[in-house]
This record gives structure tokens, sequence and C-alpha cells, in this order.
């Protein structure tokens, strides 16, 4: 067993943390880039061969943002299927344990290890996922997560759906009012501070008083935001929440997945977010996509299918109902069986290749 490097506190969708050195994204050998958090160096150890599963926790995205940046396979569980036991609470309700791998079928046999919902061996569930086929299953675009995105990234996603629709998939490339008015609302609340700003605050005034001061300069630069949310505020959007992930879990009813891409931006250099205000704009682009799984109690699995204009990896979000995380998993499988592994289509990093 090793452990990685992460954000602190892994309040950040960045990767940077200012107490140790931030780890390097293999996929670029000429710029220092980042690779995503809060589990920054889950996504590396993969690829250096250090790690065959790495664990993480996903509270917007700590989980998916780095398995999108570097390439890897990223599984965010449904709240409360895994413990959090032993994890330091970012978000008391959000926060999810999450495993990165290098190929969904890895992801398959972590998670057959570690839920306590599986009782096969994982090569009797793994064979079972892979009897499952891309035709005939349904998915629906979440046009809002296709704007605004760096070049190539919307377009590798697209490209990698048209090679599911070809082997049978139905893609219904439509607005669906009431999964983008779900996902509108979430947002909304996620710009805000959604539950993890004020839970956030909490934990450090509660039980780690002592840190704040040396915390990382771009949350300390939140921190008085943070405290200030009403406590009226947050159960309002508590509630809201609650009802938002009802309407969500209905309207997902006779999709296999929601689809898009997992992150929008391409994987910024250290240059890039060495100002405040750009690291503040950079870590809520990362999180956009991904925070409104969270927020609406859903799963999700981010899988690599392209690299985008500058050679950097993109990955798809497959986002399924509360609780159907290994139904998920099997049709995360049958995708990689139409699209390749991440090895197949993307090659081996720079870096790696180098070393």
């Amino acid at each position: 067993m090793g452990k990685t490097h992460m954000v602190e506190f892994a309040f950040g969708g960045i990767g940077t943390n200012p107490h140790w050195d931030t780890p390097r994204n293999p996929w670029d050998s000429d710029d220092h880039r980042v690779c995503g958090g809060s589990s920054s160096g889950a996504g590396v150890s993969l690829w250096e061969g250090s790690a065959f599963v790495a664990l993480g926790s996903d509270t917007a995205g700590s989980v998916r943002v780095p398995a999108s940046f570097t390439g890897a396979v990223g599984l965010k569980t449904t709240k409360h299927r895994w413990s959090t036991a032993g994890l330091v609470p970012l978000s008391t309700s959000l926060d999810t344990p999450g495993i990165l791998t290098k190929n969904v079928a890895d992801a398959v046999i972590g998670f057959s290890v570690i839920d306590p919902g599986s009782t096969a061996p994982y090569d009797a569930l793994l064979a079972d996922m892979r009897s499952r086929s891309v035709s005939g299953l349904r998915f629906g675009l979440c046009e809002a997560w296709f704007e605004d995105c760096d070049p190539g990234i919307a377009q590798g996603v697209e490209a990698a759906l048209s090679l599911l629709a070809k082997a049978g998939a139905t893609v219904e490339r439509v607005t669906l009012p009431r999964v983008e008015a779900v996902v509108a609302a979430a947002g909304e609340i996620f710009k805000r501070g959604g539950l993890a700003a004020p839970e956030f605050a909490a934990l450090i005034n509660d039980e780690f008083g002592d840190w704040k001061a040396t915390l990382d300069p771009n949350v300390l630069a939140r921190f008085e935001k943070m405290e200030a949310i009403p406590a009226v505020d947050y159960i309002s959007r508590r509630n809201r929440l609650t009802a938002l992930a009802a309407e969500a879990d209905e309207a997902l009813n006779g999709f296999d997945a929601i689809v898009g891409p997992t992150v929008p931006i391409t994987a910024p250099t250290l240059g890039d977010v060495a100002q405040p205000e750009e690291y503040l704009r950079l870590n809520m682009a990362a999180l956009r996509n991904t925070s409104i799984v969270n927020l609406l109690d859903l799963s999700a699995v981010s899988m690599p299918v392209a690299l985008d204009a500058v050679g950097m990896p993109i990955g798809l979000q497959l986002v399924g109902r509360s609780g159907d995380d290994a139904g998920l998993l099997s049709v995360a499988l049958a995708c990689e069986t139409v699209l390749g592994t991440a090895s197949a289509l993307l090659g081996t990093p720079p870096m790696v290749a180098r070393n």
C-alpha cells in the first residue's frame, strides 16, 4: 500500500497543495501540468506502475477530475454505498469513496473486492458484466456539459459517442428539459458554495482550528465567505437538493446513462493557476460537470476516450441512477469494449515513455 499526494483537506479540483510539490501530469513532458484534484497523485500512480487501484474520495469530482486529466478511469459511488469511516470529512453530506484504475475491467475488479454488496468472485462478476453489449443501450446527452469546452474536448467526446452509436447504442442528441433544468438548478447551488463549503468551514473551526492560519491560500481566501453562509440558506439548499435529486433519479428512468465531457477544460499548467483569480476560475470550471452528480446523489464513471487539441486526455462521464453503481460499471465496460482501453486509445504518456 502507498500514499499519494492530494489537495489539502481535499478542497479543490485542480490538484495543487502549497505544502508539497504538485504531482506532474505525465501527458505533457514539456510543461508542468496539474493532475486534477483532489486525488492528484492517484492517476499518476497508475501510469507509473506503482498502483493497480488508487483510492480517493469524491465530494464534487475529486476522483473523476484527476481520472479525466490523467487518462484514467474514475468511479464515483453512490453516497452511503461505501463507508466513509476513517476519512477526514470535507462534507458529511457529499463525501463518497471512489477508485481510479487504468481501465474499466480493473475498476470492476476493485469494485468487487471493496463493495459490500458484491458476493461473486471478481472473475465471475467481470465475465457477467462483459456479457452486456453496447447494442441497445440508451444514452442521453446533457447538452449543458458540452458548452464552453476547451478545443478538442467536445469533439473528442462526440466522436466516441458516434462510435457507440455505430455499435448499436441510441444516443439522443436532444435537449432533455427535465435533466437540463435539474442540472442548471444544482449548478447554481454549487456556484454559491453548495453544501461542502459551509460543512468544511465548520470542520476547520470545530476540529482543526490550529490549521486555519496555514491553510492553502486559495482555500483561506474563500474562508470568510464560507463561514458567513447563514444556517437558513444552508438548510434551504439541503431541502432543495433533496427534491432535485428525486427529480433527477426519475428523469434518468429509461436511460442507461446521461453522458457528456467529464471536465470541460484542458489540464492547466502550474503557471495558469499561479494567480488566485485564475485558480478560482479554473477550479470552478474543472468541477462544473462533476459536482452536479454529487449534489444529486447519482453514480458516475469517467473513462478516457481521446486526446484534446494540445494532446491531453479527455474523459467521457457516464452518469447513472442512485444505487446503480454495478449497472453503470457494466455499461462503461461495454463502452470500453467498443472504444478501447486508455492504453490502446491514447498510447503511453510521453513522460512514462521517456523514462
